[in-house]
């Protein structure tokens, strides 16, 4: 531990120093240099830091803190002046003059240089004192007068622990009161372990304020270090012939001790009491430190007891908050079977009051919760979110149990969470009714401009042919429009019938390439080679609204595969997929269609269609097949989604995969035999 005085009145300063040296070493703040000659006195002091900015300089108090306190060093902390402008007044009395005005990482270094080489002149001081030495201390000579008494009052006041249970502060104050009848120390300090891990006091008897509200002890370094090393009480006389327990030395007498006790409880550091001079002026001796070591072994059990207590007891609080507060009902049962938690949760769930059921057996709780707590506990089931329905109750219970263990793995209890899902239930209907309905409202917004559109073009032209209907080209013009929004209009409401209900299919068998090609042939222009019984079919395709021609390949064995199914239905169902993927390929794209039977099983038919290059996103393949998604569609098309329910109607299935830059419709149908 070491320690620096500051005197200044600057705040900013203070702030900024404490800033940068804390952890390492404690800054003690003083006005004027009275009053750090003042501090000083009480405890050692490593630097002094001297604000000479702030006008608080007296050059024969700093002299006289150099005289009384030749271990410190004395730094200067000014603001650089005007070259040539002298020095201030005192400045070059200092061992260290250090600018204000430089970056916080050279500030830093320059006072931990200064502590490392006012801690080197203390270890040079050391050694010399020690070197000088002729001879041991002489033996100490024991006095035991008045030994019976002072052990008895020793004992009366031990006993006190007894009664002070849990309360630290009594028991530090009957501890210290009982060493200092036992010992007469002048002064008596016991520090604890705080909650960061270092040492504070946290009771004196003649120990000045200041030094105990700053003093803190590390435990790696000093008295903790010493502890941990020797296992045993440290002397102050002991110390010193040490150098390299030097920290611990200056520790020992900034508390103004004599000799520090260990406060043990199963290898942990508990605290350490310190012990100043005897009143009699007379030597601790072996069977006194024999004594404190015993009794500060005694209490360092109390002290770690009462630690203990205090966090269990912190936990316990913490628990029952959580539990208090969480939005589900919890219920707690001990080994003896009796319920230790009923939260307010699960008063209001069950409409039972706490006080009939806290303390109880498990008969208090209704049926079957009861039951089910217990069984778990003996070794049943542990239910996760099961639903559970109680008498006399609309709605059920979603419960979940777990058993708890005790540290040598005997179960020591059983916990049960419910809920009541009917808000949450209520509440996820509402929300999907609203989001369904806000779904067919678009869906209804979507359909009516699809047959809005091609209804006014239909007007249009209709009001046009009694003045035009002798000009040829009008009339080509019309017959070509409104037979493509007629046709367009008459698909839409074929789509819309299928999805809409159930119809019947008159089932026949049929050849799947032959549907294929009157598929393709509702789009192609020109047959570019014809099909036989060792080539493939190639097709130019014309896609409305698209100013480019698409390639379209047919691939299928020569034997015959033949599917039972509607004819037309099934050939639409084709279409709707061949035009989603003419609607979604690039320019100069193409289809590939393949049809074989199936590898894995011959009585299926595996229908491959592709289109590529063509863009379809992770989120709209799946929900490519909802009817729904036409909502949020750019173009209107359920088409996949009425092939999958024509196909599935069949006996198949439709899937749809594809790499980048792909998509691919998989089709599965099964074979049949005439």
């Amino acid at each position: 531990m070491r320690t620096a005085v500051l005197v200044t009145r600057d705040g900013r300063l203070a702030e900024r120093l404490r800033r940068l040296l804390d952890a390492r070493l404690e800054l003690v703040l003083a006005d004027s240099l009275g009053q750090a000659l003042e501090r000083g006195a009480a405890f050692p002091v490593d630097l002094v830091l001297v604000d000479f900015d702030s006008g608080l300089v007296d050059p024969d108090i700093l002299a006289n803190i150099r005289a009384r306190r030749a271990e410190s060093l004395v730094v200067a902390l000014l603001s650089p002046g005007t070259p040539g402008e002298p020095a201030a007044p005192g400045a070059e009395g200092c061992d260290l003059v250090v600018p204000t005005d430089v970056p916080d990482a050279i500030l830093r270094t320059a006072v931990e240089q200064a502590v490392h080489f006012q801690r080197l002149a203390q270890e040079v001081g050391s050694l010399r004192r020690e070197r000088t030495r002729l001879e041991p201390s002489p033996a100490p000579v024991p006095v035991n007068g008045g030994a019976a008494g002072s052990l008895g009052t020793v004992l009366k006041e031990m006993g006190k622990l007894l009664a002070a249970h849990f309360d630290l502060e009594r028991i530090i104050d009957f501890f210290l009161d009982a060493i200092t009848e036992l010992v007469r120390p002048g002064r008596a300090a016991l520090l604890l372990e705080d909650h960061d891990h270092r040492y504070r006091v946290r009771g004196r008897r003649g120990l000045d304020a200041a030094v105990a509200d700053h003093l803190r002890l590390d435990p790696a370094e000093g008295l903790p270090a010493w502890f941990r090393r020797h296992a045993r009480p440290a002397v102050r006389v002991e110390l010193e012939r040490q150098p390299e327990w030097l920290e611990a030395t200056r520790e020992l007498a900034a508390l103004g001790g004599e000799v520090a006790v260990p406060l043990w409880v199963q290898a942990k550091l508990v605290g350490v009491l310190a012990l100043g001079p005897r009143v009699t002026g007379q030597p601790y001796v072996g069977e006194d430190l024999e004594r404190l070591f015993t009794l500060a072994s005694q209490v360092a059990v109390a002290v770690e007891d009462i630690s203990l207590f205090n966090t269990v007891r912190a936990q316990h609080s913490f628990i029952e908050q959580v539990l208090a507060h969480l939005q589900s009902g919890a219920i707690t049962l001990d080994a003896g079977g009796r319920v230790t938690l009923f939260n307010r949760r699960a008063e209001e769930i069950l409409s039972l009051p706490r006080a009939d059921v806290l303390g109880r057996d498990l008969r208090a709780l209704p049926s079957p919760l009861g039951d089910i707590l217990f069984d778990t506990f003996r070794g049943g089931p542990e239910l996760r979110l099961q639903e559970v329905t109680l008498p006399r109750r609309p709605t059920g219970l979603e419960v979940s149990t777990s058993r708890i263990l005790g540290p040598t793995g005997v179960p020591a209890g059983a916990v049960m969470i419910f809920d009541d899902p009917a808000p949450r239930h209520l509440l996820q209907r509402e929300r999907q009714a609203t989001q369904t309905l806000d779904l067919l409202n678009r869906v209804l917004l979507r359909l009516t401009d699809e047959i809005k559109n091609p209804l006014v073009s239909i007007y249009t032209f209709l009001e046009l042919l009694p003045e035009r209907y002798d000009d040829p080209e009008f009339r080509e013009r019309f017959f070509s429009v409104v037979g493509r929004d007629t046709k367009h209009l008459i698909s839409l409401v074929d789509k819309l019938i299928i999805l809409a209900g159930e119809r019947e299919y008159k089932l026949d068998f049929c050849d799947v390439r032959e549907l294929l090609d009157g598929a393709l042939a509702d789009f192609a222009l020109r047959l570019e080679r014809p099909r036989t019984s060792q080539e493939a079919s190639l097709f130019l395709l014309e896609v409305p609204d698209r100013t480019d021609r698409l390639t379209a390949v047919l691939s299928a064995p020569p034997a015959e595969l033949l599917v039972k199914a509607d004819r037309d239905q099934l050939g639409k169902a084709f279409g709707y997929l061949v035009r989603f993927l003419l609607h979604r390929i690039e320019p100069d794209g193409r289809v590939a269609i393949n049809v074989l039977p199936d590898p894995d099983d011959a009585r299926t038919v595996r229908l491959s269609i592709l289109g590529k290059p063509a863009e379809l996103t992770s989120a709209d393949r799946e929900r490519l097949f909802s009817p729904l998604a036409i909502a949020s569609e750019r173009l209107l098309d359920v088409g996949p989604s009425v092939s999958q329910k024509i196909i599935e109607a069949h006996g198949g299935s439709l899937t749809v995969s594809g790499a980048e830059q792909e998509i691919r419709f998989i089709v599965m149908l099964p074979r049949a035999t005439p």
